[in-house]
């Protein structure tokens, strides 16, 4: 990417009800309480993480997503900073979603390069944060594209439930299409089983199909628990609940959640590595 300092993760599915928002959400905020600098991008029209994780109010003269994509496809000039709004409970800047992304899949389709436009909005943001995250819609579109062309990383969450990964070749094709022709820096960072319950057969199976299909990409699973719902419709994420025997369930998932965000972290430190070697490479030939 143009900058090592701000890293891009989209958290996709293809298939919706996976815990894709929940989890994009936790990770952003698990991100912020260390102190780092994050921005959310709501790219599902359903607006889920707007509505639901960050209590967002839509207001008619607000900027969101579909005003800044369509900038960029109609060659408009457009104030970037008034489109990022500040959850204060998360700590977390997110630009917000609404049903009118869902208009944006028929403008793209008659755009050159139409898989590029989000990450020519994204370059307005990049060196502002260390990690820009992605809610990706839950289907094969030109959205998605648009989130893989501008990613560093994708994270994928599957739903520990039967035929979980039936889905998951598409998806493993279009993250290699992209790769290929668009995105030569997109990686896979790794995939998480989400929902799974102890002593649950299905659970198990789905995990060990993740590992056997995965291998060391598999990052762990994510309990099945009211408490993460409840946590995401009260806009409150799992690591900001106080560690009290009421939140042991919040504090527990919170925990899951951080080896995720600790996987991030580390790529983000051995990409950082990579890049500098190339460029001290590169300085010593010339």
């Amino acid at each position: 990417m143009e900058n090592t300092k701000t890293k891009i993760v989209s958290v996709a599915n293809q298939k919706g009800g996976v815990a894709k928002t929940t989890s994009a959400f936790n990770i952003a905020a698990i991100l912020a309480q260390r102190e780092k600098r994050v921005l959310m991008i709501d790219l599902d029209p359903q607006s889920s993480l707007s509505v639901s994780c960050m209590k967002y109010e839509y207001d008619p003269d607000d900027i969101t997503i579909t005003e800044l994509m369509s900038s960029i496809i109609n060659k408009k000039t457009i104030d970037f900073k008034a489109a990022v709004h500040h959850n204060e409970p998360n700590n977390i800047d997110y630009i917000p979603a609404t049903i009118t992304l869902s208009g944006i899949e028929v403008d793209l389709c008659r755009t050159r390069c139409c898989e590029m436009v989000l990450k020519r909005v994204i370059s307005n943001y990049i060196g502002c944060y260390d990690y820009i995250i992605i809610d990706c819609p839950p289907s094969l579109s030109n959205l998605l594209y648009n989130a893989l062309s501008a990613a560093d990383m994708v994270l994928i969450p599957v739903l520990a439930q039967e035929m979980a990964l039936g889905g998951i070749p598409l998806l493993l094709d279009s993250i290699d299409d992209i790769h290929e022709y668009a995105n030569p820096d997109l990686e896979i960072l790794g995939v998480f089983a989400t929902w799974t319950e102890k002593n649950n057969t299905m659970s198990a199976e789905v995990i060990e199909s993740i590992k056997a299909a995965f291998n060391d990409k598999y990052l762990g699973s994510i309990s099945k628990s009211k408490a993460a719902q409840d946590s995401s419709r009260e806009g409150i994420a799992l690591c900001n609940y106080k560690i009290s025997s009421t939140n042991k369930y919040k504090n527990m998932l919170a925990d899951e959640y951080r080896v995720i965000a600790d996987k991030i972290e580390c790529d983000t430190l051995r990409r950082f590595q990579y890049d500098r070697y190339k460029t001290l490479r590169k300085s010593s030939k010339s």
